[in-house]
């Protein structure tokens, strides 16, 4: 590997280890979101309901995360840190397209009051739960 001038690490490398960073937090957060609903389904429980509650979960535990970034001096470990677990394993744990899809399910089959329980709760569940996460990480 070679070293610039300042000590520090060419940009493509920089760029390599920054999408294994990712890569890997979010093989980690895919497999536990498919034993977490795989879980909630031997229970019974729908599996609307149990990625509206990884949803919830990560957006809270993103929303913490993100406030303990705030409150410290940005820095390369932090931000890989940050790639990890935030955008990689939290990232990869909630699932957008999967809400989305599960909305269009929902509507399709006439469902109003799941589209707008699912709607309204991923929405303002996650708006609260998230800046819950950031004040008690950021203090």
């Amino acid at each position: 590997m070679q070293v610039d001038v300042d000590g520090s690490m060419p940009e493509s490398f920089l760029a390599l280890i920054q999408s294994l960073l990712v890569s890997i937090g979010a093989g980690f957060g895919a497999c536990l979101r498919f034993k977490c609903v795989n879980t909630f389904l031997k229970y019974s429980i729908n599996s609307s309901l149990a990625i509206l509650f990884l949803n919830l979960i990560s957006t809270f535990a993103l929303g913490f995360l993100f406030g303990i970034r705030s409150g410290l001096v940005e820095n390369q470990f932090l931000s890989s840190i940050f790639l990890l677990i935030g955008v990689g394993f939290l990232g990869s744990l909630s699932t957008f397209s999967t809400f989305i899809f599960q909305l269009l399910q929902a509507l399709l089959e006439k469902d109003f009051k799941d589209f707008f329980f699912l709607l309204l709760a991923s929405l303002f569940g996650g708006i609260l739960l998230a800046a819950g996460g950031y004040k008690l990480g950021y203090g």
